[in-house]
């Protein structure tokens, strides 16, 4: 039984599709990009983004990369962001890890909806 139930949790979460899913589809890195709150800022200035909106965007035009669970979008001036959908808390909380290189050394830090990124 134990064998059965690990084998259909392990089925389930690779047939997951990776992403934060709006209406169907993953959210395109660079829309979850545009809420990143810079270190040195104590709030965010962003709180919001139209997901419509953005995932249709001449801003986000390229298509992102998907490795694995990874959604990595890379900026057409250089450098990428990334991020995986870890879940949701009790209190419908979405969490997401994100990581982003400006063309230089990387930088990887843990996001929650509504809290600043802290380098991890």
């Amino acid at each position: 039984m134990v064998v059965v139930l690990t084998a259909c949790v392990l089925l389930h979460s690779l047939l997951e599709a990776p992403g934060l899913l709006w209406q169907g589809s993953a959210v395109h890195p660079g829309c979850v990009h545009e809420l990143k709150t810079e270190l040195a800022d104590s709030k965010p200035v962003v709180a919001a983004v139209d997901l419509e909106g953005c995932g249709r965007s001449n801003k986000y035009y390229a298509a992102y990369e998907t490795e694995g669970r990874i959604l990595r979008w890379r900026d057409p001036d250089g450098g990428y962001f990334q991020y995986e959908y870890l879940g949701t808390l009790s209190n419908a909380v979405h969490v997401v890890r994100t990581g982003e290189s400006g063309g230089g050394a990387s930088r990887r830090c843990w996001w929650t909806a509504g809290a600043a990124c802290a380098t991890l």
